[in-house]
């Protein structure tokens, strides 16, 4: 929906807005104006649809301009849901789980009335403490479906919406898996095809989201938007990539990881939009397209939050300041070949609940002697990199890290000099020895990082500030 569209609607809804520049304050700061009588065409009900197809949605037109569409057809497409004017930031102090799902439906695939969930993900969000932690979810894991017996992870959305599972279709099915079998009671799922995805990055980030693509990918056989398939790559470096794009670049599986490249790439996606959105404007811009595209995009989608809920959500997230990424890889599963043939992966359940704990609950810090067994299993390479105009700072941190019982592998300097604090990047299945080094030099969780630059392609970089010398003068050395 347009914002002259948008304005229009809000003078039909009886909302004094007397410019279009108003429209993003009427959906920010909805106190500020009075609602006299208005009467929106929707619900404030959450929205639940039986099979999730792309629709069309009606074009506003200008004043003068004629259409074939009925009117009624119009105002649905056009209408103002009534949370978007009630809606304030996230007030509930309990913890939630929100289960993110991606399912494969396409132009050419909008008949099926089930789908797999080729992408599955955990959000956690403690809103006391401004925490949040991510999980991701290989597809297939092999595990117990209520039920329906053992099964990949990513059919079980598939079975519960085929039988009409009763407590939720197909996402109901799926929460009570994950909670069944890695103890996560989930509180809300939102479920999007490719449509949604492409049509929300394009709407809040017109110029593209930035991404550092660490390796070069190829892949000959991507997917089109019906039953053929296309060749798509990406060069190493940073660029920015439209809604098709940053698709293609989180669904495509042609690296030597597979699934579980994937997953990594899928949370790099999420990060960087994460940060799109909290740069400046960006929140605002989000907030304010947030009602057309509830609407714009209804039928794309299923959810059981309601828009007020959501736009709470999107209220709070500017406080969460601390977010651990982290996924299923080698060492929290086996893999196994079933008498079929199949390849599956076997959950090595002590694993996943210890990868649990330590993402949504940080706080709850290991031992130094802990961190230190979990980075040796990793065995990643240690850099030290200077950021700063100190000469031999990067040295020093090398020989102090030394001293602590670290092998360092490189010292080197930052392409571009910040002078700003030390911070530890990790690139790959690396976040446990990031935890060691930032315990060793006494950093606070907030200065891990994914790294997202091309530096690396696995281990970590201690990207050394300007507080090093005062790090390394308190420990007596």
């Amino acid at each position: 929906m347009g914002l002259w569209a948008f304005w229009h609607c809000l003078w039909e809804s009886g909302i004094p807005v007397e410019s279009v520049d108003e429209v993003a304050q009427a959906l920010l700061n909805p106190e500020d104006f009075t609602v006299l009588e208005p009467t929106p065409i929707g619900t404030t009900a959450p929205l639940v649809i039986p099979s999730i197809t792309p629709n069309a949605t009606a074009i506003p037109t200008l004043a003068g301009e004629s259409t074939s569409q009925d009117t009624a057809t119009i105002s649905e497409a056009t209408a103002i849901p009534t949370e978007i004017f009630a809606a304030e930031r996230w007030r509930d102090p309990r913890e939630i789980n929100i289960l993110l799902l991606g399912i494969d439906e396409r132009e050419g695939f909008t008949t099926d009335n089930a789908y797999r969930t080729d992408t599955m993900i955990v959000l956690h969000i403690d809103p006391v403490r401004q925490t949040a932690g991510v999980i991701s979810f290989p597809r297939d894991l092999y595990v117990d479906v209520p039920n329906y017996g053992q099964n990949r992870l990513n059919r079980a959305n598939y079975l519960g919406d085929l039988n009409a599972y009763p407590d939720g279709s197909g996402p109901g099915l799926l929460m009570e898996t994950i909670n069944s079998n890695f103890g996560i009671s989930i509180d809300y799922y939102v479920m999007i095809n490719f449509t949604v995805f492409e049509t929300v990055v394009d709407r809040i980030a017109p110029n593209g989201i930035e991404i550092c693509v660490d390796q070069y990918i190829s892949d000959p056989t991507y997917p089109d938007a019906g039953f053929g398939t296309i060749a798509v790559e990406f060069q190493v470096g940073c660029q920015q990539l439209d809604g098709t794009r940053l698709l293609q670049y989180a669904r495509t599986r042609k690296t030597e990881g597979g699934d579980i490249d994937r997953n990594e790439r899928q949370q790099e996606v999420i990060e960087a939009t994460r940060q799109y959105v909290l740069s400046a404007g960006g929140i605002q811009n989000l907030i304010t397209q947030i009602g057309s595209l509830w609407t714009d995009l209804s039928g794309s989608y299923r959810t059981n939050l309601t828009l007020s809920e959501l736009l709470g959500l999107a209220r709070l997230m500017p406080d969460i300041t601390d977010i651990s990424y982290t996924s299923l890889g080698p060492g929290f599963w086996l893999p196994q070949q079933l008498a079929n043939g199949d390849q599956v992966l076997i959950p090595v359940p002590s694993e996943i609940q210890r990868l649990i704990q330590e993402t949504f609950y940080p706080g709850a810090a290991l031992s130094l002697a802990e961190y230190r067994d979990l980075a040796n299993q990793e065995g990643v390479p240690v850099r030290v990199y200077n950021n700063t105009t100190i000469q031999g700072l990067a040295g020093n941190t090398s020989e102090y890290l030394i001293g602590l019982g670290v092998s360092i592998e490189d010292v080197w300097n930052m392409p571009d000099i910040e002078n700003t604090t030390t911070r530890i990047q990790y690139y790959g299945d690396a976040r446990n020895t990031a935890r060691y080094i930032a315990e060793l030099l006494g950093l606070p969780s907030e200065a891990i990082e994914r790294g997202n630059d091309g530096l690396a392609a696995q281990g970590i970089i201690v990207v050394v500030g300007t507080d090093m010398p005062d790090i390394i003068s308190a420990d007596g050395n």
